[in-house]
Order: C-alpha cells, then structure tokens, then sequence
C-alpha cells in the first residue's frame, strides 16, 4: 500500500512529495518502526541518472516496517550538503533539511500512521552524508542509520570536525557500506584522474574508525568486491541493513 503526501518545506516557498510505503498487511492496531529515505523518488522509479531504483518493493523484510521516501529532485545538492560547496549558485541547506525531516516530517508521519518509537534513517551517497549529519544533529532520535557510498569527500574536512565534536548515542545502530568500483557509478563527474574507487572506500573506513574511536556499540561494515555508486548495487544489500536495524528488535509487526 503506497501513500503519497505533499508537506510544506521551508525553502524556495514550494511543497516536497513524502511517499510512504506501508507493510501488506497493515494493521491500525499494530506499531511498526519507521525508516526514513532520502532520494525516496529512487525507491521504486528508477533514477535518472544512473536508470535503477531501490527496488524496495521486493526487499523481503519491507513489510515489518513503514517506509518513508522523502523526494528531492530539485535541490538534492543543496538539501544534502550540510556545509557550502565550490559549486556556482549553491547554498548548503542541509541543516534546514534536516531541521524539516525531524520536526516536520516526523511528527507529521507519527500523527498519521501507526508509528512505534523506533525510527532509522537510510541514505546514499550525498545522501549518507546528510544521514550522519543529521543523526548526529539529533542524538537519540534514530535507532539505527544505513550509510552508504558516504560522499563526505565534497566536505571531508568539515565533516570530519563535525563528527569529532560531537556525542554519538551508544546504543545507536550504525551500518556502513561501500563497493570496490563506486567510480563506475560517477560518469560524467570530473575528478582530475583522483581515483574514487580508493577515495570512496577510504571515506567509509574513515568514518568506520571515528564511530570505533566514539566507542559505537552496534557498528558495521560492509566493503562489497566490485560494487558500484549505484541503486542496483546499494539495493542488492539493502536487506543487510535491515536485518540489522530489526536485530534484537521487539517492537513492529
């Protein structure tokens, strides 16, 4: 059961698509957790850009959560960096966005649907920055967080002092994933002969270390033989994530 919503969002005075994606057979009596999604118009159409979707209508473990995708087709740039880019005519509204996601789309989610206290929080690329950003702007707030093909090489300085000083929730779940070939999914970008298939993995070792050194709990890590910067290859694995975020769980369906 697919449910579409359109939410007021602080920027450019417009209105942003929230789908939210309900288990089979969804029961009002019940309390499910929730996973948030970026890129949430990738989950089932397939991306422009790379022609592949999440595939998350076929992810076994779907129905013992509500799925939320949180569209951004427009802006995804500028909502998914936390911090200026050298890019013309770009403005970081990550904290905006993230400041929406947790006290606006949340609440509204939580007010509508048979929510439990549990909520993730899922994203790639771009968008597994702006997750980390985000989880750790809000201590406590997700259970567990899906970080994959992290790009914090577009802020790799700030994000590393970001993540440095700040308190990270022991108990917090944290699942990080990266493939051997992520430049395969980078056509088009200009790097200057830098190899991102290393830069890419090393960014996700990075931070693997930082939540090591933060004394993380529920860490892991996934470095996938050539896997690419892709839905294809980022869904494919997706059920990892999941599992790990149900593990020990004894809310939901």
């Amino acid at each position: 059961m697919i449910r579409n919503h359109t939410l007021e969002y602080p920027m450019m005075d417009h209105k942003r698509k929230v789908q939210v994606i309900l288990p089979k057979n969804y029961d009002k009596s019940k309390k499910y957790p929730v996973l948030y999604m970026h890129d949430g118009q990738n989950l089932i159409e397939p991306s422009p850009h790379s022609g592949e979707a999440w595939d998350i209508l076929n992810q076994p473990l779907k129905d013992k959560m509500i799925i939320v995708g949180l569209f951004d087709e427009d802006q995804r740039m500028q909502d998914y960096a936390p911090w200026p880019m050298d890019l013309k005519n770009h403005k970081a509204q990550g904290d905006i966005y993230s400041t929406w996601l947790v006290e606006k789309v949340m609440p509204y989610i939580k007010n509508t649907y048979a929510t439990s206290n549990q909520a993730f929080l899922a994203g790639s690329s771009m968008g597994g920055l702006i997750t980390v950003y985000t989880s750790l702007k809000y201590p406590g707030i997700f259970d567990c967080i899906g970080v994959f093909s992290l790009a914090s090489w577009s802020h790799e300085r700030e994000f590393i002092n970001y993540v440095k000083n700040k308190n990270f929730d022991k108990n917090q779940k944290i699942y990080i994933q990266v493939g051997t070939q992520e430049a395969h999914g980078l056509e088009g970008y200009e790097f200057n002969d830098v190899d991102m298939n290393q830069v890419y993995v090393d960014l996700s070792l990075n931070f693997y270390q930082m939540c090591r050194d933060k004394n993380v709990k529920n860490l892991e890590l996934h470095v996938f033989d050539k896997e690419t910067h892709s839905e294809k290859s980022w869904a494919k694995h997706l059920n990892l994530f999941l599992e790990f975020c149900l593990k020990d769980n004894n809310e939901g369906a």
